[in-house]
């Protein structure tokens, strides 16, 4: 996921729309979103962080299909979690870093290392029923909650 992320400003300036500003990817210095995409014109995005489907180039780099995640979408479903507990940084696939203290940084790595663990019972056996085991329903449930407050 974190490979098909762009990254904005905190904040919109007043006047602006989300089509005028630049944003960064984890190779490229500037992205900007391409005016069929739906947020083009918004004056204000849920979160700076956006995911996209694709990417052009023409007079400049644009993406397409672009819509704003959250920081926990991120930290949950996005490439490979690395926590810094003595810096109180949590980083997505080495690029994307959050200011987080040491035990909720740990906590949501417990979190989605169980989600994972989960999802791959899942795989290996498709039938099983993760909602009727006791972890299956406390991982669920906490993953909705953490989602939810962020909206």
């Amino acid at each position: 996921l974190s490979q098909n992320i762009i990254i904005g400003p905190k904040k919109i300036q007043r006047g602006q729309t989300a089509g005028e500003l630049s944003f960064r990817a984890q190779k490229i210095k500037e992205v900007f979103l391409h005016p069929s995409t739906i947020a083009f014109a918004a004056h204000t995005l849920d979160s700076r962080y956006l995911c996209y489907h694709e990417i052009v180039k023409t007079s400049k780099v644009y993406v397409r299909d672009a819509c704003s995640i959250s920081k926990f979408s991120l930290l949950l479903f996005g490439g490979s979690l690395k926590v810094y507990q003595t810096h109180g940084v949590v980083s997505v696939d080495e690029w994307i870093r959050f200011k987080i203290s040491p035990k909720p940084a740990t906590l949501v790595k417990y979190l989605r290392n169980s989600m994972e663990a989960l999802l791959l019972e899942k795989i290996m056996d498709p039938k099983l029923d993760i909602t009727g085991t006791k972890l299956g329903r406390g991982v669920i449930e906490a993953v909705t909650l953490l989602l939810e407050m962020e909206c």
